[in-house]
């Protein structure tokens, strides 16, 4: 995931910078068939922040290929998404109410909403707005932001073919950021073929000490159609996220590259929607219930699962990241 527009809305001229900004980064990707929608929709969008909640961010990031604009308030929120989706629907004097249905109903993009409202006596209240390109939603959202303001990114993701690899660095800023490259080098050149996930552990163990780079904790995903495995060290939380229950479970204690016994290895039962949900440490998984949580099993967009996960629950003092997998098949 590369965040490439992280936008600040309070007032009508910070919609202006928000369109001229996206105009030029996606002008500058060579993404010109979708720039004059996403101009559009961040005004709209940018619109609804300041008339509804205030205050609140536009995002333009993607993911691989895959563009996505979101944004994000934490406002008194929608008492029915649906109905705020549909033409003519608006709360505001002298408004046309065509916003939100007219970023649904383009041809192009997928619309996801999810809001929870003050007036309901929610704990958490809010606004999540997603636009994804419909041809090409991915089966997984990776959603990270870095604390440093250098950019620099302790937490890591990378997959190859079957096997997606997640974790986090100690601390954060540049030296976080080294250690987390070391392992990403290594699990690009790591035959999955010939050596096992376990292996792996110890290899990147013995190469974080021989270079005297921090240590990691991380976990190893093996999304085979015939079996799930996600093997792990520390502190990254793994769920699963199913229609009738939800399963929390932490790995065993250490850190990669400074104390390892150990790999845990878990084989999460998951049917065909379900999901499989891990957050680095920068999310408050203490505040997070299960209440809250079931409210996301009807959400087929595994990015906005991400995104709303870190509206929430992101930690204000380090790197915050959410990997979220659904499965597609039986």
């Amino acid at each position: 995931m590369q965040l490439l527009e992280q936008i600040t809305v309070k007032q009508e001229s910070d919609i202006t910078y928000a369109k001229i900004a996206i105009r030029n980064k996606l002008q500058a990707l060579g993404a010109k068939s979708q720039k004059e929608f996403l101009e559009f929709a961040a005004a709209e969008l940018g619109s609804n922040l300041i008339k509804h909640a205030n205050r609140g961010q536009l995002l333009l990031f993607k993911q691989e290929d895959l563009l996505y604009l979101a944004s994000l308030d934490k406002g008194p929120g929608i008492i029915n998404p649906h109905l705020a989706m549909t033409k003519g629907y608006t709360t505001q004097k002298n408004s046309l109410g065509i916003g939100l249905y007219a970023l649904s109903t383009h041809e192009d993009f997928q619309l996801t909403v999810f809001s929870n409202s003050f007036y309901k006596k929610q704990t958490h209240h809010g606004t999540i707005v997603l636009l994804t390109e419909k041809t090409k939603i991915a089966p997984y959202g990776l959603f990270s932001i870095p604390f440093d303001i250098k950019g620099y990114n302790g937490d890591f993701f990378k997959k190859k073919g079957s096997h997606f690899i997640f974790g986090d660095a100690a601390g954060h800023g540049k030296a976080a950021a080294l250690s987390a490259e070391l392992i990403l080098e290594l699990f690009g050149n790591h035959d999955f073929a010939q050596r096992t996930c376990q292996e792996f552990f110890f290899l990147a163990d013995r190469h974080l000490k021989t270079k005297n780079l921090r240590g990691a904790v991380f976990s190893l995903i093996n999304l085979s159609p015939q079996n799930i495995e996600v093997w792990g060290i520390g502190n990254i939380l793994t769920m699963s996220l199913k229609l009738d229950k939800i399963a929390w479970h932490f790995p065993t204690d250490g850190m990669v590259g400074n104390h390892i016994t150990h790999v845990d290895c878990l084989n999460p039962k998951l049917s065909r929607g379900d999901f499989l949900i891990l957050t680095s440490d920068g999310i408050n998984h203490r505040l997070m219930t299960s209440q809250f949580l079931s409210q996301l099993r009807s959400i087929e967009n595994p990015m906005m699962i991400s995104l709303i996960i870190y509206h929430y629950y992101a930690r204000i003092n380090d790197d915050a990241s959410i990997l979220t997998i659904r499965k597609n098949h039986d």
